[in-house]
């Protein structure tokens, strides 16, 4: 991947289009970032948890085992009922740069073109239609992380978090087995404070504990999936390209 801030100078030309395998990029990714706002609809696709680098720490979806994303098919369609949001925002990404935050976009995706597609820019140089519809979804999206991030702190906060490695078997009976998850400690929570629950509730922490135990029921999607593939992959029950209607940029 190739990531540059967007601009009318660098990218006037540059075109989005629908591909044939859209979400092939992301076959070694085996969990994504997810905001609190998916969470819904996230807990009934696959497995969420909690993952802690350091300081930071945040929710994720787990996918899949070491290096694959078993909700891709070889084919590249996406084989759940739903895609997480930062899947759908690729090439695009919001980040921050100099106490700002900026539009980037992966130079190198496949579905960036400078004669096919939808033009990203006017001709007066202003982001079209698409791009502004794809700009408002980033930062829906960086606003949710935000409110994700401080749901997320009161759980360190009262330490209800503990190692989490979940473990599936493979067709032929071999494990596999993922680590550097989290999941909360269900005894330390249920022995909360009245004071403490009521903290968690304040800061947005509560809908994500509940989200995360709803979740654990889909790791058995995880094994089915470790078990169909490669030899047999489930196909895929989305269409074979991006849909680029409004309804696709939201939670």
């Amino acid at each position: 991947m190739s990531y540059q801030v967007l601009s009318r100078q660098n990218h006037q030309n540059l075109r989005l289009r629908a591909t044939p395998q859209p979400w092939a990029f992301a076959r070694d990714r085996a969990f994504v970032g997810l905001v609190a706002a998916e969470l819904a609809e996230a807990v009934r696709a696959f497995p969420v948890a909690f993952r802690v680098q350091g300081e930071q720490a945040g929710m994720v979806g787990l996918l899949g085992f070491g290096k694959q994303n078993l909700f891709i098919d070889d084919k590249g369609q996406w084989q759940g009922s739903y895609i997480p949001g930062v899947l759908r925002a690729w090439p695009f990404a919001l980040v921050r740069k100099d106490d700002q935050q900026v539009v980037v976009v992966d130079t190198d995706a496949d579905r960036l073109s400078d004669t096919d597609g939808e033009l990203l820019f006017t001709e007066n140089g202003e982001p079209g239609e698409r791009l502004q519809k794809i700009i408002e979804f980033l930062r829906m999206m960086a606003q949710q992380e935000m409110l994700t991030q401080r749901g997320v702190a009161s759980i360190r906060q009262l330490e209800l978090l503990e190692p989490w490695e979940p473990v599936v078997k493979k067709a032929d009976g071999q494990p596999l087995k993922l680590q550097g998850l989290h999941q909360v400690d269900q005894k330390r929570f249920g022995e909360l404070s009245d004071e403490d629950f009521l903290t968690l509730r304040r800061e947005g922490g509560l809908p994500l504990i509940y989200a995360h135990a709803l979740s654990l029921r889909s790791i058995h999607l995880l094994e089915k999936l470790a078990q169909k593939q490669p030899e047999a992959p489930i196909q895929a029950n989305l269409p074979p390209t991006i849909d680029l209607s409004d309804e696709y940029l939201k939670f």
